[in-house]
């Protein structure tokens, strides 16, 4: 019974962990199920009609409320760079994007090495008998703060980039990853053909 709890609670850190990288994708189970059942016969409480990521009760007719895609208005800025040619970028642009880049990378660098260090030791709590709860929940919120922070650092370096792109040049940028999209059958972000 312990070997199930600790695979139990190393798969649910796994999981609440491996969404990192994604900043708009939140994979859901077939049908749009988030696996999250109600225990028998607990009653709870019935969420709000429209409440974000939260299916109705049985019987409710409203859809869950989908996340924003935020890789609408965002792009790579390796998928940037690469296109540079294709939409316009001057080479005073380039200049201020490596300067940017320049200016991320360190910060970058120091938050995933806090966010590796950090799920570690999440990981080695997990790897107790009986984990403490109260100790595993604060080594969680320093892994969820890691993950804000480098989130944080890649968004604005990203709207850093983006402004410097004139709206002909985001436009451009939109029909080259559109025209990949649709290449390739999916997929986007990419580096341009």
């Amino acid at each position: 019974m312990k070997s199930t709890k600790l695979v139990s609670l190393a798969t649910i850190a796994a999981l609440l962990l491996a969404g990192v990288p994604a900043l708009a994708n939140v994979p859901k189970a077939a049908g749009g199920d988030t696996g999250i059942k109600p225990v028998a016969g607990d009653k709870g409480v019935k969420p709000a009609a429209g409440d974000k990521g939260i299916k109705p009760a049985a019987g409710d007719k409203a859809a869950p409320v989908k996340a924003p895609d935020l890789s609408e208005n965002l792009f790579p800025i390796e998928f940037i760079v690469k296109a540079g040619p294709q939409i316009g970028l001057g080479e005073t642009t380039f200049a201020e994007i490596r300067s940017i880049m320049q200016e991320t990378n360190p910060k970058l660098n120091d938050a995933q090495l806090a966010l590796r260090t950090d799920t570690m030791a999440l990981n080695d709590l997990l790897k107790q008998d009986h984990p403490d709860t109260p100790t595993c929940l604060a080594a969680l919120d320093k892994v969820l703060d890691d993950e804000r922070a480098v989130k944080r650092i890649n968004m604005e370096a990203a709207l850093k980039v983006r402004g410097l792109l004139s709206p002909d040049q985001f436009a451009k940028l939109k029909e080259l990853r559109d025209q990949q999209v649709a290449s390739k059958g999916g997929g986007g972000g990419g580096s341009p053909s």
